[in-house]
């Protein structure tokens, strides 16, 4: 009698292009900041709703990336928005959810794109973020003490609780204005960074803290390039525009030689923490990694873009190209 064996090599997974499509040439969104968060949010089904912020409507995608409907205007009535902040999809509510910071209102739009309802949330004036699940999380900031705190919103109960609190300098640069949390949030859990430490802070549903993990992610060198950028910009922010100053206090919060990149985005997806850096300046790609809840690294790589939307190991990027933002779909094989 004779026994063959079959061994086989179960490679990493990847994630594979499913389809990508220039959103000027086809959906006429011609702005879509993609160093920003929550442009666009993605249901349980696949369909996809992004923010047009230069018209102040709403664009719902089939799965396939072709138009399935398109929906609001400027304006403070009825599906009408005086901002897009912010849109997410809410698992428990089978809607899609759209935060008007300045109307001081939610909206709530089924997956075919079809308005239910609305609700005010004069809570949530402050918000800078947002979260998911029926907990909404935000940014309130204390201008006197200039600490930022991270607070969760249940909306249907009205109630809030803080998070995570972190105390800026005041210096004015990009980069000490923008507090730099990076979050999502599920039913169960919620799991939190703050861009300036290789930590992710696990939260229940409830906002109870229940413990830390840490992840490294690749560094890379400081360029000319990016130095030139940061003086600009901090040259700019400074009152009397001294560059003298600016390089100054650049030499101070660069230190090190090389820097670690921040996260532009933490998602929530199968039980796992995914993380995605800011393209690497002068590379056009980015850095992510998934975790599991207790910190054990799953797979990490590179993709080119900028991260937008995680879901059912369905992922969006938006490549911001010269002539258009192009956004492209990737599946986990």
């Amino acid at each position: 009698m004779f026994f063959c064996f079959i061994f086989i090599a179960l490679s990493d997974p990847t994630w594979q292009e499913a389809w990508r499509i220039p959103l000027a040439e086809n959906l006429e969104i011609y702005q879509l900041d993609a160093y920003a968060q929550n442009n666009l949010a993605v249901s349980s089904q696949g369909i996809v709703l992004i923010k047009n912020v230069a018209d102040l409507a709403l664009v719902f995608l089939k799965p396939d990336g072709t138009l399935s409907q398109r929906s609001g205007r400027q304006g403070q009535g009825p599906q009408e928005f005086l901002e897009l902040t912010a849109v997410t999809w809410d698992a428990s509510q089978n809607a899609f959810v759209v935060l008007d910071r300045m109307a001081k209102r939610l909206s709530f739009y089924a997956e075919s794109g079809q308005f239910k309802s609305s609700q005010p949330t004069d809570s949530l004036s402050p918000a800078s973020g947002f979260g998911s699940a029926d907990t909404i999380l935000f940014i309130e900031r204390n201008r006197e003490t200039w600490e930022h705190t991270l607070t969760a919103y249940a909306w249907a109960s009205g109630t809030k609780k803080p998070l995570l609190t972190r105390k800026f300098p005041m210096i004015a640069t990009a980069m000490e204005w923008n507090p730099r949390y990076r979050f999502d949030g599920q039913k169960d859990w919620i799991a939190v960074n703050y861009g300036a430490e290789p930590m992710i802070h696990i939260f229940s549903g409830t906002g109870v803290p229940l413990h830390q993990i840490t992840f490294e992610i690749e560094r890379v060198p400081f360029s000319d390039t990016y130095y030139d950028k940061r003086l600009k910009v901090m040259s700019q922010a400074d009152k009397a525009g001294d560059p003298v100053s600016a390089l100054a206090r650049l030499k101070k919060y660069t230190t090190k030689e090389e820097y670690w990149p921040y996260l532009q985005a933490v998602y929530l997806d199968n039980n796992q923490i995914w993380l995605f850096t800011y393209p690497i300046e002068g590379r056009d790609t980015c850095f992510f990694q998934a975790l599991t809840a207790q910190g054990d690294l799953h797979i990490k790589g590179q993709l080119k873009g900028h991260s937008q939307a995680l879901t059912q190991n369905t992922l969006f990027m938006v490549e911001a190209t010269q002539d258009e933002p192009i956004l492209v779909k990737y599946t986990l094989q």
